[in-house]
């Protein structure tokens, strides 16, 4: 079972496996142009089924398409040895960064359960991916599929080896995981470890100076209003290094205690954290963007002793 939702552009759309049941968790995003198609984030392992079945459903199998992704954490793209093997016109594209994952994954599964437990588990497990399967996206490379194209910025902050993707002609910017979740409402930052703020802010810079129409997150949908959404995310993330960064210097040292008084005072973060006890994929999403931004603090603080 799966949902396609139709956007605002021609030969665009939204699909929604409901991971784990999860509807309304991923967004992956589908553009089919005259020449190729383009699924952008396919998901975890679980979801492979899925997506298979939508790329036989609108008749796309026997067509060139791409598996192009943010970056390369199993949420977004833990399906896509799998799919490679199933799908033999299609290819995967991706940082430089993170081609060895892909053609051999064993460590980036070590460090998914070691961060997520026994949710990895559950996301299914991530196959390798030929290396002749994989293109190496360089900043500014465009995947063409023919009337529509996918430009690559790259931007850090969450992950080192993330890359955002300007839709033309569309003006329509696919920022994964770069700036915030947008979930019922409650905008909050995806700073999981290891969070990098400088980059994350310049990366914020750079996907402003870009003026798109519109923005599309991975958790969830389309968003209307780009400039202000970047620049809540900004407010946001500076606003809790200040008020951890004030908890720890008072002498609340215990991430989980930061986590629990952060609780307290930010209303997105209690919302975002009641969505887990409904969408399972996000469970322990909102204690990983306090605990990211706690290690960015503690990491600094510890480099000037």
């Amino acid at each position: 079972m799966y949902e396609v939702l139709n956007v605002d552009y021609e030969n665009t759309y939204i699909v929604d496996c409901g991971a784990l049941g999860g509807f309304g968790w991923l967004s992956t995003y589908l553009f089919v142009g005259s020449e190729a198609y383009a699924l952008v984030d396919p998901g975890p392992t679980v979801v492979s089924e899925c997506i298979l079945r939508v790329v036989e459903d609108l008749k796309l199998a026997r067509k060139h398409g791409y598996l192009v992704l943010t970056h390369i954490h199993v949420d977004h793209a833990g399906s896509v040895g799998t799919l490679v093997k199933k799908l033999k016109n299609v290819k995967v594209v991706a940082h430089p960064k993170g081609l060895k994952h892909l053609i051999n994954p064993q460590r980036l599964r070590e460090a998914t359960k070691g961060v997520l437990g026994d949710l990895a588990e559950e996301f299914g497990e991530m196959e390798p991916t030929p290396e002749d399967k994989i293109i190496a996206l360089n900043d500014h490379d465009v995947v063409g599929l023919g009337g529509i194209s996918l430009k690559a910025y790259y931007t850090p902050g969450h992950a080192s080896h993330h890359i955002s993707y300007l839709v033309e002609p569309y003006n329509l910017l696919l920022a994964g995981d770069s700036i915030a979740n947008y979930l019922n409402g409650a905008l909050y930052p995806v700073t999981v470890p290891p969070f990098n703020l400088e980059k994350y802010l310049d990366s914020l810079d750079r996907m402003r100076a870009l003026n798109p129409l519109k923005i599309g997150v991975s958790h969830f949908g389309l968003v209307e209003e780009p400039q202000t959404f970047i620049q809540k995310a900004e407010v946001k993330v500076l606003s809790w290094v200040k008020t951890i960064d004030t908890l720890i210097k008072n002498g609340l040292t215990n991430v989980n205690d930061i986590y629990n008084e952060m609780l307290k005072l930010d209303a997105d973060l209690a919302k975002a954290k009641t969505l887990e006890e409904v969408l399972k994929p996000l469970r322990g999403s909102t204690f990983r963007a306090i605990a990211g931004i706690y290690e960015y603090i503690t990491s600094k603080s510890t480099s000037r002793v």
